[in-house]
């Protein structure tokens, strides 16, 4: 899977190669919606509210749209489990580029093209409270294709974490 850009803001787009040399052109196979547009107002609304959490440092009242920044892909027992990463933006920060939160969601597919959301939309890996020492309060990764440990009866679910979604130096001493 590959991020390119749509109306929708970046998209998961396929492409296919039977030797690592030649590949399909990319085809799109998952983007944000109206809902995912609703779902972030409301997600970021729940950090900016909520004293325990990072308030991302520009929070606007414009009505962006939530991107697909990526997503990692597992095949689990003849279907195949998507670990969407959804950007949601809160204000533009430093020109182009926009800051806010990234959380991971879960969707199925059985052909890899056509995906289904799961959970009803819920988060499946969120930013979490600030304590003065967590990373995971601003943007969450997933890290490629969970292992599943059959030893254990469990899927493990890596994912990388950033405190900001900007370099420290940009912020004020209290974070």
């Amino acid at each position: 899977t590959v991020k390119l850009s749509t109306e929708w803001g970046r998209s998961v787009w396929l492409t296919t190669s039977p030797d690592f040399i030649d590949w399909t052109e990319p085809e799109l196979i998952f983007r944000s919606d109206e809902i995912d547009r609703n779902n972030r107002k409301r997600r970021i609304r729940q950090v900016v509210e909520d004293p325990a959490y990072l308030t991302p440092h520009v929070v606007e009242q414009e009505n962006f749209i939530a991107h697909v920044y990526k997503m990692a892909v597992m095949p689990y027992e003849g279907l195949y489990v998507g670990f969407p990463v959804l950007f949601n933006p809160s204000g533009s920060w430093l020109g182009s580029n926009h800051t806010g939160i990234n959380q991971v969601e879960v969707s199925m597919s059985r052909d890899l093209r056509n995906w289904k959301r799961v959970a009803n939309r819920d988060v499946f890996i969120g930013v979490q409270p600030w304590d003065g020492v967590r990373y995971d309060t601003t943007q969450l990764f997933t890290c490629g294709r969970p292992p599943v440990r059959e030893d254990l009866g469990e899927i493990w679910v890596y994912y990388s974490a950033c405190r900001f979604r900007c370099h420290k130096k940009d912020l004020d001493e209290s974070y």
